[in-house]
């Protein structure tokens, strides 16, 4: 089983395979009833007729991912971060308890990271480096220029060697340190302004 945090338009659904679970926590019902409208857009329409198992939770995807099984989950994907309003509860180091709570011991949390105003890598690498996860990170901004397309950018953390020799293999890379130490979120204290990819002046 999988869950993805942020429907958006369905596009992840595309990866679903036959007799797959896919649970997606949304908390917009205009993005719900959008991306579950083939008018609009057939990515769940799509999996669904591949008999993929699509399900759809609305609500705060933290507070309903809490009502998950524990060690339930191969793969939790984070997909909420590409506005200029990103939600800094997803990205505390509570939230990092939660989603390892709800994920099986060698399973993989991977963080949509793309975004025009924020460079969220250090603080991922900062959360994983406090539970002493592996992290690796990749972009495909090369080959989003030459077909045309926006890029995208990715962090993944998991304690799955196999997993990280093949990322490695495919060209993932470590996050580089940053100049700047980052202090970790908390559900107490976040600083966006931190991040900015250009601070103001």
């Amino acid at each position: 089983p999988v869950a993805v945090v942020g429907l958006g338009c369905g596009t992840l659904a595309a990866y679903g395979k036959a007799g797959q679970k896919m649970v997606f926590y949304e908390i917009n019902r205009d993005v719900i009833d959008v991306a579950g409208d083939p008018l609009y857009f057939t990515y769940l329409y799509e999996a669904k007729k591949r008999g993929v198992n699509t399900e759809i939770i609305e609500g705060d995807g933290r507070l309903n991912l809490a009502k998950a099984p524990y060690n339930y989950y191969k793969l939790i994907i984070l997909d909420a971060f590409n506005s200029d309003s990103i939600p800094t509860h997803l990205l505390t180091r509570e939230a990092l308890d939660l989603y390892l709570s709800k994920l099986k011991p060698e399973g993989v949390i991977a963080f949509q990271v793309t975004n025009n105003y924020y460079n969220l890598k250090p603080l991922i690498k900062a959360l994983a480096k406090s539970r002493e996860l592996p992290v690796l990170y990749r972009n495909d901004y090369d080959i989003a220029r030459e077909k045309r397309r926006y890029p995208t950018e990715w962090v993944v953390m998991t304690r799955n060697q196999i997993t990280l020799d093949r990322l490695s293999e495919l060209g993932w890379k470590e996050i580089e340190a940053g100049k700047d130490k980052i202090r970790l979120w908390t559900d107490d204290y976040s600083n966006p302004i931190k991040l900015l990819i250009t601070p103001f002046s």
